[in-house]
Formats: structure tokens, sequence, C-alpha cells
């Protein structure tokens, strides 16, 4: 497969790129190959995903919130309050 059709075959997936002027040596490959992708490195936090959900639920329905901010802070009190309630 030539270079062009292998980098398409990565199309919507995380990959590392390494670019550099000269060739790499034996031993820089190496360890190119030893990187593995992790697709949680590269997203959101789970926090950030919670946050961005919470912003989506808002736009759908704001439940007589006036802003996004009172939105977060009352449904993230919920969760805090349901979490400590599970605590001994």
């Amino acid at each position: 497969m030539d270079k062009a059709a292998a980098l398409l075959t990565l199309n919507h997936q995380l990959a590392y790129v390494a670019i550099k002027p000269e060739y790499f040596s034996g031993e820089e490959e190496q360890l190119l190959d030893q990187l593995k992708a992790d697709p949680e490195a590269g997203g959101k936090t789970p926090g950030s995903r919670l946050r961005a959900v919470l912003y989506r639920n808002y736009e759908q329905d704001a439940q007589g919130f006036g802003s996004f901010a009172s939105f977060y802070e009352h449904h993230m009190e919920r969760l805090i309050e349901h979490f400590k309630g599970k605590l001994t």
C-alpha cells in the first residue's frame, strides 16, 4: 500500500504524526512504533463532556433558568448532593 493510501485509511482516527527535516534514526523509528493512540488522551475530559451535555440539555429545555451558569450550578449541585448522600 502506498503512503498516501495508508494515510487515507486513518481518516477519523486518532493518529500520531512525526515530521522532521532529516531521516529518523532506527532508535527513533522504534520509539514511534511503540506509541499507542489513546482516544481519551486527545478528547475532552470527563468534566468537559459533562458540561457540554448539560449545555445541550439547557439549549433544549432551560427549565426556567435565565442563564446557563445558573442551570449548570443547579444541576452540578444536585449531582454533588446525590453522591455525597452515598458516602458513609
